[in-house]
């Protein structure tokens, strides 16, 4: 019998649907062992966030430094497996911190010489989260081998506030007025086609590399340079929040709210900053084709057009 691994920490309880779709036809077929773990911080993380919290993880998630963690939820059952699933949610650009805890304990050894299957359900800003999650795995042996993301199902200008809104107060539907945030349950029900796929490939002992070609896991182009810019910015403004802590914890509470302010007066500029992207790529094809590669997972990516 085949033994898969699901690492996955889910607030909401979304994330963890999408890992029981994916993995439906396995369990169904009777031919492979389906083991779940949860990684879960010692001191939980909120849900809904409110707005204290939500800023105050904003440096950790930047800088990747990881919480104190329940020891007892990171251990896998087993040694081994034929496959790893890791299931990541996106914060402020980064894989969420409970998956970054559990992938630089210990218990990530477990990774060694495995193929690894990444699975996302976010927003639509994935793109440097995975080179991130990418670099991690490969730090402990693992291999990558794909990529599955589901997004939010509503457009873009309307999930800027449904999702925002969904985190901060548990509000997933609204006023009507914006479609509901998330992930369509449709969408999520749509991953036992991979899931199968999957199947397949392990009853063939066939997963020593891409199953998918990138097709699970289309990449943004217009989001890369936007988030390069973005964690560039994120990245100065953590420093700056960490920095102002340890001189006294007051320091962390304005800067935490001055990046805010800051956040929010940036939007006005994200047209512009999409403008200046597009005419970067335009004139820079091979250093942005070298980006795309960094965010994609099982497909080799040309120079874009």
């Amino acid at each position: 019998m085949k033994r898969v691994l699901v690492v996955c920490y889910s607030q909401t309880g979304q994330l963890r649907r999408c890992a029981d779709a994916l993995v439906a036809p396995m369990l169904a077929s009777g031919e492979v062992q389906v083991d779940v773990i949860s990684p879960q911080p010692a001191t939980p993380f909120p849900f809904p966030w409110g707005f204290s919290p939500f800023v105050h993880a904003f440096p950790d998630c930047v800088l990747g430094i990881a919480p104190e963690m329940n020891q007892a939820s990171l251990a896998a059952p087993a040694p081994r497996y034929d496959l790893v699933i890791l299931a990541y949610q996106v914060w402020y650009l980064a894989p969420a911190l409970p998956v970054v805890a559990w992938l630089q304990s210990s218990a990530a050894e477990v990774l060694k010489d495995t193929p690894v299957v990444a699975l996302c359900a976010c927003r639509n800003m994935w793109q440097r989260a995975i080179v991130q999650l990418k670099a991690l795995v490969a730090e402990r042996g693992g291999r990558l081998i794909d990529h599955v993301v589901r997004e939010d199902s509503g457009p873009a200008w309307a999930t800027f506030w449904s999702t925002p809104r969904w985190v901060l107060t548990g509000d997933q539907v609204g006023l009507g007025v914006l479609p509901k945030a998330g992930v369509s349950d449709a969408d999520i029900a749509s991953l036992q086609g991979p899931g199968a796929t999957l199947l397949e490939r392990l009853r063939q002992g066939a997963l020593s590399g891409s199953v998918f070609n990138g097709s699970q896991a289309p990449v943004h182009k217009v989001f890369v340079i936007p988030e390069l810019v973005a964690r560039t910015f994120f990245g100065l403004w953590a420093a700056a929040i960490v920095a102002g802590g340890q001189k006294h914890p007051f320091f962390r509470w304005v800067l935490e709210r001055a990046f805010f302010v800051s956040l929010c007066c940036s939007v006005p500029l994200m047209l512009p900053a999409a403008v200046v992207a597009l005419f970067i790529r335009l004139s820079a094809r091979q250093w942005f084709a070298s980006k795309l590669r960094e965010v994609s997972v099982g497909v080799e990516v040309g120079v874009p057009s």
